[in-house]
């Protein structure tokens, strides 16, 4: 490339950098599109193309520019993470989960991790499954430790201390007590059993409360108000985390719900100072604030049990209740984030709870909209 070449180059990609901080995606995928055709033989043009595309709910395109960035560097990880997020937003479960292997949050083992799929038969073996991500990511992946058992291992965990006492209860899990044959993280399970041929979207993880704690809990919810109960939810991850970061705006949320006949619990971890007070505005009347359950996930497991609905974005309670078979109705942020895959009505892993999706250009509305219609038919009203 000439020095001529090259400064272009330069420009082209910081004018890019410019268009994505002042929100002018379209552009910015144009501008990634000339440096791309201007240094084919560099990975991170492609890349940084199809990590954009990606945000901009095209996942098939960007499916496109990663593999183009793997195959002028097949070692670097960041495509390959980037392009399980793309295939398995679009259901290639089987490319997906291979690529998914690359994921920067994926425990680091002394050994290379298996790049191939486990045996049939695991008899007599002691499998240990590592945590990885946050609570939510652990209740998701377990299902898939499902399939270690019936091929014969048992499988050992150390769960993350908030859901020790839930796991504890999963007849099949049991805690490491003697060194393991093999160390497996996680989110490394759905390739490494081959779910794409065998069991594609396992159930959740079966969960139950223990009877006299949701007995008590409900004697206490019917002390405070008489049912039916709604809890809600309207923020979940962590901004940094692109996709992984849901939220709607409480007061909007609150509207969507005003139709709900009894009482309205907030489940909302970590609520910030106002935002009770503006779901509650939009909602019209009181709710009951039941955030700090969210550090008693045992209390929260039994609250999940006994309400008639529960609305919000994907969180650690979305997957609880899925382990009691009990639906959500669940908002999802433009663009989906796998599990909710792009342009689906609903989840293959949460087949029966309905989805609210975000609209392209970051609106609500329309989802919101279905939501109050919905909730009002479900309550009779």
């Amino acid at each position: 490339m000439t020095d001529d070449a090259r400064s272009g180059l330069g420009a082209t990609l910081r004018a890019a950098a410019r268009a994505v901080r002042a929100g002018h995606l379209e552009a910015a995928v144009a501008l990634y599109r000339r440096a791309a055709d201007a240094a084919p033989a560099d990975w991170s043009t492609h890349y940084n193309l199809g990590t954009l595309l990606l945000g901009l709910g095209r996942p098939a395109e960007a499916a496109v520019a990663l593999r183009a960035a793997i195959a002028r560097d097949a070692e670097r990880p960041e495509p390959h993470a980037t392009l399980a997020m793309a295939l398995l937003g679009v259901g290639d479960e089987e490319a997906g989960w291979r690529e998914y292997l690359w994921r920067r949050e994926a425990p680091r083992l002394p050994a290379a991790r298996p790049r191939a799929a486990l045996p049939d038969r695991l008899d007599g073996e002691r499998v240990a499954v590592l945590n990885e991500q946050g609570l939510g990511d652990a209740l998701f992946f377990l299902r898939y430790a499902a399939a270690l058992a019936a091929r014969g291992a048992t499988v050992v965990h150390d769960p993350f201390p908030k859901l020790a006492p839930i796991l504890d209860r999963v007849p099949w899990l049991a805690r490491p007590t003697a060194p393991p044959d093999r160390r497996l993280p996680l989110g490394d399970l759905p390739f490494l059993v081959a779910a794409h041929r065998s069991d594609p979207h396992p159930p959740a993880l079966a969960l139950s409360a223990p009877p006299r704690r949701r007995a008590a809990v409900a004697r206490r919810l019917a002390e405070i108000a008489a049912g039916p109960w709604l809890g809600a939810t309207w923020r979940a991850g962590v901004r940094a985390g692109g996709a992984l970061f849901k939220e709607v705006p409480p007061a909007r949320l609150g509207a969507a719900l005003r139709s709900w006949p009894g009482p309205v619990a907030v489940l909302q971890r970590a609520p910030r100072p106002d935002d009770v007070a503006a779901f509650q505005a939009g909602l019209g009347r009181p709710v009951v604030d039941l955030s700090a359950l969210n550090e008693r996930l045992e209390d929260m497991l039994a609250v999940l049990d006994c309400l008639a609905e529960h609305v919000g974005v994907s969180s650690t309670n979305v997957h609880l209740r899925a382990g009691l078979g009990r639906p959500s109705r669940v908002l999802v942020p433009w663009p989906a984030e796998f599990r909710w895959r792009a342009g689906a009505e609903r989840s293959p892993w949460f087949p029966d709870s309905p989805t609210y999706r975000q609209g392209a250009g970051g609106d609500w509305a329309a989802a919101l909209e279905r939501l109050a219609e919905d909730v009002s038919a479900a309550s009779g009203a």
